[in-house]
């Protein structure tokens, strides 16, 4: 109560000043520290985050909570990022992205996998297009369904000289034409600084603000 301090946090850090752990205490009948939570990272040479468990303290003991795997290709660009949350006995599979990167590392192709049982299922596939800027001038987004990638909506974007987005257009995929779906538009100034922004949907054949500021 008052100024005192009901929960503290201790770290360690790795020799690149990556953090290696967190531990979570809060105050227990006003004098003694208790666990409460554990965080534990782990690191590759290049500084690549790899690893992330959560853990909660149980029962004089810890406990799984979540925990996230990253992989990078030999450009350090991050290729994959699995997210688990554990389940009494069992790690339950959440999220799953793959991302992949041509020759000029540019990522061309996202793929979103949800869990199923032990298994990752197909969920969305994303494919990028670039303009000679190499800014994203759209997204492609395919669905799975049916044990095939069936294309699902659009997002179309413009950009200023310093790659803001301008303007993004979504829509999707309906009986054969693409339908609006939500436009955003911002203004900045000359040197990035965003202005305005406008949020609409597209209802009854006419675009509606949502919001703007």
């Amino acid at each position: 109560a008052g100024s005192n301090p009901f929960q503290r946090i201790i770290r360690s850090y790795n020799s690149m000043g990556m953090p290696l752990t967190q531990l979570h205490e809060r105050l227990q009948d006003g004098f003694t520290w208790q666990n409460y939570a554990r965080e534990t990272f782990t690191w590759d040479s290049a500084g690549n985050w790899l690893s992330y468990l959560a853990e909660q303290w149980q029962n004089n003991t810890w406990v799984n909570d979540t925990k996230q795997t990253f992989e990078y290709d030999s450009e350090s660009n991050m290729v994959d990022w699995k997210r688990e949350t554990w389940q009494t006995n069992y790690w339950k599979k959440m999220w799953h992205y793959n991302w992949h990167y041509n020759s000029t590392g540019i990522n061309d192709t996202t793929i979103y996998q949800t869990g199923q049982d032990s298994l990752w299922i197909n969920c969305e596939l994303g494919i990028n297009f670039y303009d000679a800027n190499d800014f994203v001038d759209s997204v492609l987004v395919y669905a799975w369904t049916s044990n095939n990638w069936v294309v699902s909506r659009r997002v179309s974007y413009t950009h200023d000289l310093l790659g803001n987005y301008l303007t993004s257009l979504a829509q999707n995929w309906q009986n054969g034409s693409w339908m609006n779906y939500s436009l955003s538009i911002q203004t900045f100034d000359t040197v990035g600084r965003n202005l305005t922004s406008l949020f609409q949907l597209w209802q009854t054949n006419t675009w509606v603000n949502i919001f703007d500021y």
